[in-house]
């Protein structure tokens, strides 16, 4: 038993003060390039594969936002459907707005449409009727189907 505990404990303990040292490093580097895609990528799965979810969640957020206002908008997708994944009800109401705006704005309104229901579906889910509402008028068109 203390063979293999020591054992374990040595070898545990560089590897758990090496994630908040990445993860560090990596946040200084997005502190002297706000915006860069490639550190917010390292960024995100690095906290995603340290069950840092929150941090995740956003570092994917922003990238999706940066491609969003680029003609990579296949990557905005990606990337919030990525953010979307670890978050929590609320949350992803909050990332498939963008997802819709993403689909409406590119004309893949049958997209649009489906992102904009799951939105609703979550608000009936947790009891936010009124957000539900909202965020029904607030819709534009979705296209000829509409």
């Amino acid at each position: 038993m203390s063979l293999f505990d020591k054992f374990k404990q040595q070898n545990a303990a560089p590897t758990d003060a090496k994630v908040p040292k990445e993860i560090a490093e990596l946040k200084q580097q997005l502190q002297n390039k706000p915006n860069d895609p490639e550190i917010l990528r390292q960024l995100g799965t690095a906290c995603e594969t340290h069950g840092l979810n929150k941090d995740a969640i956003q570092h994917f957020s922003t990238l999706g936002r940066i491609y969003q206002k680029s003609p990579q908008t296949a990557l905005a997708i990606a990337y919030f459907r990525k953010a979307e994944r670890l978050a929590d009800q609320t949350e992803r109401a909050t990332i498939l707005k963008d997802i819709e705006k993403t689909y409406h704005v590119t004309g893949q309104f049958e997209e649009a449409y489906k992102a904009a229901r799951q939105i609703i579906e979550i608000y009936l889910e947790i009891n936010q009727k009124e957000a539900a509402r909202g965020f029904v008028i607030s819709l534009p068109p979705l296209g000829e189907k509409d």
